[in-house]
């Protein structure tokens, strides 16, 4: 997964299901890659007031366009 890519949140009770798009990538202190994603559609009104970027690790999304496939 990189920037620009098209994912949705696996699992969890406050934002399951939800679609957005990968904005950045960085490695947290355990080296793990973690992505802040944006979220689109439905986002929940405590995000809505503020970025509606979110912090993911990688077990949490699922990859369903990449920004490779877009303009084919």
């Amino acid at each position: 997964m990189k920037a620009g890519d098209l994912v949705k949140v696996r699992r969890g009770f406050f934002m399951g299901g939800s679609m957005g798009i990968i904005v950045s990538e960085r490695q947290s202190a355990s080296n793990q890659k973690q992505f802040s994603v944006r979220l689109i559609g439905n986002v929940p009104t405590a995000l809505k007031r503020k970025s509606s970027i979110v912090l993911y690790g990688t077990g949490r999304l699922d990859l369903i366009k990449s920004s490779d496939d877009r303009g084919q």
